[in-house]
């Protein structure tokens, strides 16, 4: 009788709430794939730290929420690359100073993110968020002279969609009682972004790729 009573209690729904008001520190590593942004910055991913919040606008007792967040992240990567001049009566190459760049991407977004919950500890949920990522490429053949003549510095924007999927692990807080709980996330997706052109230094790039996301903070109610 007991382990039936146990099983029961299991399976019927606790009186519990998917979505929670929301602040969060987030890491975002985005595989672009786009060489021009891999000539810039030397990597084929554009690593960015940020913030993002957001509030329940929808929530009800058979586990489902609706959550509208915003955020912004930024990523700022630097490369050098070396040049060379052939030299034909050595038939080598000579060495010359070569020249610093450097990719500064800031994306705002807002959207929505839709979660369920299991046991007030895990929530998978789906996310989607639009938004524009504003970016500063400059190019320098000296990063030591701030007032260097051939530095080259252009700066443009490009709408961009992100979507995923993700999952988050939350201290329990309606059992302790607790208004505010901590949580932690992890969310794969992708970025669809239009080509972001950057005049004189560079470009067009373009930012979309495969998403990863994850991240702490804090829920409450």
């Amino acid at each position: 009788m007991r382990t039936f009573l146990f099983a029961l209690a299991l399976a019927v729904p606790l009186d519990a709430f998917a979505a929670r008001n929301e602040v969060s520190f987030e890491y975002v590593a985005d595989f672009h794939g786009d060489e021009g942004v891999d000539m810039a910055t030397g990597t084929w991913v554009a690593n960015a730290v940020g913030l993002r919040g957001g509030g329940t606008i929808f929530q009800d007792r058979r586990h489902f929420g609706l959550v509208l967040d915003g955020g912004w992240t930024r990523s700022f990567q630097a490369a050098h690359t070396n040049g060379y001049l052939y030299d034909p009566a050595s038939g080598g190459n000579t060495e010359l100073p070569g020249y610093t760049s450097a990719l500064d991407i800031e994306t705002l977004s807002v959207g929505l993110k839709g979660d369920y919950e299991v046991r007030n500890i895990f929530y998978p949920y789906v996310h989607a968020q639009l938004g524009v990522a504003i970016g500063s490429l400059s190019v320098d053949d000296d990063n030591t002279r701030p007032d260097n003549l051939n530095q080259l510095t252009s700066v443009g924007a490009a709408p961009v969609g992100l979507f995923g999927l993700g999952a988050e692990i939350m201290l329990p807080d309606l059992a302790k009682g607790w208004k505010v709980t901590g949580a932690i996330f992890f969310e794969g997706g992708y970025q669809a972004a239009a080509n972001m052109r950057l005049g004189d230094a560079g470009g067009p790039i373009n930012l979309s790729g495969g998403l990863f996301r994850t991240g702490i903070g804090l829920r409450f109610r």
